[in-house]
């Protein structure tokens, strides 16, 4: 669950975070990467959904970090094909309210 989880599907939806359920405003099917899938894989990914994180496992599915937008945006400053992704990523969309 992410902070726009909670303002989106929580806050906004009248709903109160102390009091709501974690599975009441969860990203279900998260999407998620590996940690040894090439990065441009994984700013498709981000840009093709539009997501600013991506969970981060191993090849035995434990988590093992999360990936950010600023984080490839710091790694990425003179990479064309990343920086695209980057822009798809940000452009305007519409609030998931389910």
């Amino acid at each position: 669950m992410t902070d726009r989880d909670i303002t989106v599907r929580a806050i906004s939806a009248g709903k109160q975070p102390d009091r709501c359920k974690v599975a009441e405003v969860m990203t279900t099917n998260p999407r998620y990467c590996y940690e040894d899938d090439p990065v441009g894989s994984v700013t498709e990914l981000m840009a093709g959904q539009q997501i600013r994180r991506v969970p981060v496992v191993d090849r035995n599915d434990r988590l093992t970090g999360i990936v950010s937008l600023g984080d490839l945006a710091t790694e990425a400053k003179n990479d064309r094909a990343v920086q695209g992704a980057l822009e798809r990523i940000s452009s305007p969309s519409q609030p998931d309210r389910s």
